[in-house]
């Protein structure tokens, strides 16, 4: 371990305590004791350095700490400001994301490597702008290998501490395939906690996913994730502190990566609230173990009280935020809270409605990818429009004239001979390409309303300014319709 001694203790100690937070969220043990051992050095070292009684905590103890609490070396020594400051850079994670991270908790797992196979894979959607729209981990048995018995695998689901299970009725219907399921999870549940959004898919009943079912037509193992939107990043270094916070309001799918590729290209923080994260210090995005739907607003709460703190305090948190319509949901109707944070923010929020048709046909998409068991389309759907009417209503309200509000159109339908032809997981075209031309409007907009707030220029590795020359003279730019 490294002995160079962290040069600002009341750092060491706010980010000490973040880490606990993050063992304590993953009820994973956070004493003294506990976390002497998994480090390797003795328990009164470990107590002086968790409860500041020792002025100099080595930067290794942070490092190591850190990487306990599954936050890779990199993150925590820019989090101490370890690393050199620089001009601002796009807010990319070092953090692997979660099909990445479960093959290698696979790897490391000596009977879980010898019962799997891996394969990990990315999708590409779009045509115009083409990127990264679904990473995928494929998991099949090794020849020879087969299922554990169903009590067993759910045994060791319920020691790892996994949530959710599969309904007595799938259980009976195919016992082989969720045995399967929940062994998996079972051995990479820890590390993907702080992994960001993603799902695990592919189930009996569902055909998103049929072109990776195995010889024989069972149904395929597969985590998913979207590589760009799909995870928040962490606090950037030096922001630039001109423009106020950007505040999405919208599904992930259809203005998240939108949201994504305008914060690379300004250097900022991207925040996908979701109900496992909370905010810490900083910014700091930590996970939590909540209700996942309770948790949405919870998330939110969370969100809008630490935007609202940084805006007190003279310091706008420099994010691009994303919030989902059903953070304002609550059963049988509407949040009335969760409506009046967004109400009363002092972020500017970018507010771009969807058409119907759009909503349908993302109904449609997850009812293949979820089931229509677990997804019933149109009263989705219905949800959604009620909360985006709340949403507009509460706007209107604010009058405020730097919001960004637009009514997305109908999408184009474009030609999509570029999509891979193996697979019918990629977003169409017309979807996919819209993503880009709304992070291209909003920052237009945002040059018109703060022409001397701007960046002097994006960041030169981000896709939007890959891309500026394409956007600049591309026919189908945004042009905003009135809400």
């Amino acid at each position: 371990m490294a002995h160079r001694p962290f040069d600002h203790p009341e750092a060491t100690r706010q980010f000490i305590g973040e880490c606990l937070t993050v063992l304590r969220g993953q009820r994973r043990p956070a004493g003294a004791a506990a976390i002497g051992e998994a480090l390797g050095i003795p328990e009164s070292t470990a107590r002086g350095y968790l409860n500041g009684s020792t002025d100099a905590v080595p930067a290794g103890f942070c490092v190591e700490l850190g990487r306990l609490a599954q936050i890779p070396a990199h993150d925590v020594l820019r989090a101490l400001g370890l690393l050199p400051p620089g001009p601002p850079e796009a807010p990319a994670s070092s953090v692997l994301g979660a099909p990445l991270r479960a093959v290698e908790a696979l790897l490391h797992d000596p009977d879980g490597a010898e019962r799997f196979d891996a394969r990990v894979f990315r999708v590409f959607s779009g045509h115009r702008y083409r990127c990264p729209s679904h990473e995928v981990a494929r998991f099949t048995l090794r020849p020879g290998r087969t299922p554990l018995p169903y009590d067993v695998a759910e045994r060791l689901a319920r020691l790892s501490g996994v949530d959710g299970h599969p309904s007595e009725e799938a259980v009976h219907r195919d016992p082989g395939y969720w045995s399967l399921r929940l062994e998996l999870r079972a051995r990479v549940e820890a590390v993907l906690r702080s992994a960001g959004e993603h799902s695990w898919q592919g189930e009996p009943g569902t055909d998103l996913w049929n072109a990776l079912r195995s010889a024989d037509g069972r149904a395929p193992q597969v985590l998913v994730q979207d590589p760009i939107a799909g995870f928040s990043t962490g606090p950037v270094t030096d922001p630039d502190g001109t423009l106020p916070t950007l505040l999405f309001v919208g599904g992930r799918q259809l203005v998240g990566t939108a949201a994504a590729l305008l914060a690379q290209a300004l250097g900022r923080q991207y925040v996908l609230v979701r109900s496992l994260t909370e905010v810490a210090q900083g910014g700091v995005l930590v996970p939590v173990r909540r209700d996942l739907v309770g948790g949405r607003t919870t998330a939110w709460t969370s969100v809008a009280t630490h935007l609202r703190e940084q805006h007190l305090a003279g310091r706008p948190w420099p994010a691009v935020i994303v919030v989902r319509p059903y953070a304002f949901t609550a059963r049988g109707g509407l949040d009335e809270t969760a409506l009046d944070h967004l109400r009363h923010t002092p972020a500017r929020i970018v507010f771009c409605r969807p058409s119907s048709a759009m909503l349908a046909w993302w109904a449609i998409r997850q009812e293949r990818a979820a089931g229509r068991a677990r997804y019933h389309g149109r009263s989705r759907q219905a949800e959604t429009e009620r909360a985006l009417d709340a949403v507009a209503a509460v706007i209107r309200e604010r009058e405020r004239g730097d919001d960004l509000t637009m009514r997305l159109p109908e999408p184009h339908r474009e030609h999509d001979g570029g999509a891979a032809p193996e697979f019918e997981a990629e977003f169409p075209a017309a979807v996919a390409d819209l993503q880009p031309r709304v992070a291209w409007w909003a920052l237009r907009r945002l040059s018109e309303t703060d022409p001397g707030c701007l960046p002097r220029q994006l960041v030169p590795t981000s896709r939007l300014a890959r891309w500026s020359e394409l956007l600049a003279a591309d026919p189908r730019a945004l042009s905003p319709a009135p809400l």
